[in-house]
């Protein structure tokens, strides 16, 4: 897997986008994975955090936010609010220095780009998924309209969300 996978979908039509020309699905219940190239597509654009690689319960992330480079570890949970919070468990730069997740933190706040759907927390990055997902497919000849997120995990190729 290493795009995107909607399964077990339940979804109606809008009628009146559809008159229009547009195609726009509410997904009121779905199993959403999304592999390496998925889960790139919702990272800021640019260079500065990429997918390094995913394992049960865990993704890594390279960071080039300063010259040395670094690599974050990430675990995932749903908030009560429905977005999805990406907390750092641990970050080593330039390949085996561990780096306090405070200056982490502070060194996003600092250097990443502001994006729509994506909050920096105090510990954790939280994503607005219908956000996220509606900034990619705006102008597409298919939106998507997700309903409110059920449970979210980490697999060991692919990030797994239930709709």
């Amino acid at each position: 897997m290493d795009g995107l996978s909607l399964t077990q979908v339940s979804a109606r039509v809008d009628e009146a986008a559809a008159i229009k020309g547009c195609l726009r699905l509410h997904v009121d219940r779905a199993l959403l994975r999304l592999g390496p190239k998925g889960i790139s597509a919702l990272l800021p654009p640019g260079d500065k955090i990429a997918l390094d690689h995913l394992e049960e319960g865990r993704g890594f992330l390279r960071t080039s936010l300063t010259p040395l480079g670094g690599m974050a570890q990430v675990t995932i949970s749903l908030l009560a609010d429905g977005r999805i919070s990406l907390r750092l468990i641990a970050f080593t730069a330039a390949g085996f220095l561990p780096v306090p997740r405070s200056v982490v933190m502070g060194a996003l706040r600092t250097f990443l780009p502001a994006a729509p759907g994506v909050t920096i927390a105090q510990e954790s990055v939280d994503l607005d998924l219908r956000t996220l997902l509606g900034h990619l497919t705006e102008g597409q000849p298919v939106e998507l309209q997700l309903g409110a997120l059920r449970s979210v995990a980490i697999a060991r190729d692919c990030l797994v969300l239930e709709i």
